[in-house]
């Protein structure tokens, strides 16, 4: 739904907030950021978080390569498993080659948790996984207020 957001004049703060806007489509604007020049400032992706009653995990870029990447492993561990028996060991062998990546994204905070559930089989050759991820969101904002008082000076979050 973008036409164009291109600009050659300076962007302020403002302007670049009004990008990511909690209610709408939002965009990660382009911006130049010293030293290191120009850079992605954001982590949106552009879904409609109007529709959708607010932003869900799939509206952060983070969490959709992290799903992407959990696909991948999924598909080489199917890929690498195809046409074996359908036994306890294929069960095991599908977890050692899933689990090691789900725990390293559960160390390196990308996930809280995960589970995988095998589901009952309804044909014998075919296996049925439900793969759950609980994702860490990013924060994209603080609401923050000081006050100020005679004597001490309290900070409420």
């Amino acid at each position: 739904g973008l036409d164009s957001v291109n600009t050659d004049s300076v962007i302020t703060n403002a302007i670049a907030e009004g990008y990511q806007a909690d209610n709408s489509v939002d965009i990660n604007p382009i911006t130049n950021i010293r030293p290191y020049g120009q850079c992605i400032w954001g982590n949106r992706t552009l879904v409609d978080n109007s529709i959708k009653g607010g932003t869900t995990a799939l509206s952060f870029l983070n969490i959709r390569n992290l799903v992407s990447d959990v696909k991948k492993v999924l598909y080489s561990a199917c890929q690498a498993l195809m046409f074996e028996q359908n036994t306890d060991v294929l069960w095991v062998n599908f977890l050692s080659k899933v689990t090691p990546t789900l725990d390293q994204m559960v160390s390196g905070y990308g996930l809280k948790n995960y589970k995988i559930i095998k589901q009952d089989p309804s044909n014998r050759t075919k296996i049925t996984v439900i793969v759950r991820l609980y994702p860490v969101y990013a924060v994209e904002s603080f609401d923050i207020t000081v006050y100020l008082q005679d004597g001490d000076a309290t900070v409420v979050e």
